[in-house]
């Protein structure tokens, strides 16, 4: 009740459908029959090398980007660790150092986004049987966090958030394996959920290119691309399809430069996959060279183009902190030099 009292103080909460259905679109069901491939290959050299955070994350970290700085919230840095730390991108590429969130944790990697002049975050609670998801925001003015809050939904996983058309949407998956689309407008207005006809197996994730908001989806051995026009989403295309052994998981969007960018994992591998869709288009996936990660990694658009956050694992004595946090920077369009044989693979 508390929660729920904190929310009608600062987000009015009231409850309206206001989405569509998930719809079919005759003309992209044509083009969900192949994966397109542009001409131009990705270069992994477009990417800095990863450089060391200083800070490490159990469960990984989340990325967003509000009045041109980069925001982390990253988890604690030992295992089972759910408490929460929020640090910022520096003009220099280092990151400043890390302030635990009070009050506030999580079983999950969180989800972040710009929206309404804050940087909100969603997560669910900190107990891993828990599927309440929970928000708050961060004020660029007083650089606090409001209070913990639990909105009226319940996710299997962490739900994917983005500012789209005035309204904060959110992406998250119910008990039956099929992704749920709320929202949230910035008077506080809550949606009731709308279930779409899709199942995933991993976390959702959204960004907007072009006036669309785009949704990547991974299961049944492939990512899975929707859009939605502010009514109705429909299958525009097939950003990746596997099978067994390369199937893909955890996907991540993030927008630069008018392309859609998507880095993914594969089954029994913490290589990351890159590839970006122009529009009608999927580059040919490649590896970020030697870039993995054992969580699932983050992406935003920000510094010199995207930046990314990965995890990684190693023995207690020998590094510190645990779990150490890395992030590379997307420098250019993807024109740079081509990358050797053994560097770029395609899919």
């Amino acid at each position: 009740m508390q929660s729920l009292r904190w929310l009608a103080a600062v987000l009015p909460l009231s409850l309206a459908v206001t989405l569509g259905c998930v719809q079919d679109d005759a003309s992209d069901d044509l083009e969900d029959e192949m994966v397109g491939e542009a001409e131009d290959a990705l270069s992994p050299f477009d990417w800095s090398d990863p450089s060391a955070v200083g800070q490490g994350a159990y469960l990984g970290a989340a990325l967003g980007t509000l009045d041109g700085k980069t925001y982390m919230v990253r988890s604690g840095d030992c295992v089972g660790c759910t408490q929460l730390y929020w640090s910022r991108l520096n003009a220099n590429g280092t990151w400043s150092t890390a302030i635990q969130i009070p009050n506030q944790r999580s079983s999950e990697a969180v989800s972040l986004a710009a929206f309404n002049g804050y940087l909100y975050m969603v997560h669910l609670g900190e107990s891993s049987s828990s599927k309440e998801v929970w928000a708050s925001r961060f004020n660029p003015a007083t650089q606090q966090w409001s209070t913990n809050y639990m909105l009226p939904y319940a996710s299997e996983r962490t739900p994917a958030i983005a500012a789209y058309h005035g309204r904060l949407q959110l992406v998250g998956e119910g008990a039956d394996g099929r992704p749920w689309n709320a929202n949230i407008d910035a008077s506080g207005t809550l949606s009731a959920r709308s279930i779409m006809d899709h199942w995933i197996d991993y976390r959702p994730s959204l960004a907007v290119v072009e006036d669309r908001l785009y949704l990547a989806l991974a299961g049944w051995n492939r990512v899975s691309l929707m859009k939605y026009d502010g009514t109705s989403w429909t299958h525009t295309r097939t950003a990746y399809e596997g099978y067994y052994e390369s199937e893909p998981r955890e996907p991540v969007l993030a927008a630069h430069d008018g392309y859609l960018h998507l880095v993914h994992k594969r089954r029994d591998s913490d290589t990351l996959w890159w590839s970006s869709f122009d529009g009608s288009e999927w580059s040919t996936p490649v590896t970020l060279g030697t870039m993995s990660s054992t969580a699932r990694p983050a992406m935003t658009e920000g510094g010199s183009g995207l930046v990314l956050a990965t995890t990684s694992t190693c023995h207690w004595m020998y590094c510190a902190p645990r779990y150490p946090l890395r992030t590379a920077q997307y420098t250019s369009p993807a024109s740079g030099p081509a990358a050797p044989p053994d560097v770029v693979n395609a899919q």
